[in-house]
């Protein structure tokens, strides 16, 4: 015996109440799920991209850094100051054009990521 051998057929009442009952769930369910994709949503943003953005970043900038001094390098080679290394001083216009190339490239760094 099944158990549904004894019980009464359901009436036009009987589907009423369960319908109702079900639009209930059904709001709260649509809640409770809009409230878990905003809380993963903001998860995700928080925990994986943010990071990894912000990681991005710091090699790009990095990488400004070490140009940098490759390039400031270069213009003391170019000006007859191979004997001090990166650590030369240049002349106002080729510092300054150096300085910008620097500036340059660590903005695009904060444009980019």
């Amino acid at each position: 015996m099944s158990g549904f051998e004894n019980s009464t057929p359901m009436t036009s009442g009987h589907l009423k109440l369960i319908l109702n009952s079900m639009s209930e769930h059904w709001f709260k369910t649509g809640i409770l799920t809009c409230f878990l994709l905003l809380t993963l949503s903001a998860a995700y943003y928080f925990v994986i991209w943010l990071p990894a953005r912000d990681s991005e970043r710091d090699i790009c900038l990095a990488k400004a850094d070490s140009d940098y001094h490759k390039d400031w390098a270069a213009a003391c080679t170019q000006f007859g100051q191979t004997s001090v290394g990166p650590l030369c001083t240049l002349p106002a216009y080729n510092a300054d054009r150096v300085e910008g190339w620097r500036r340059e490239a660590k903005e695009k760094c904060f444009r980019q990521y």
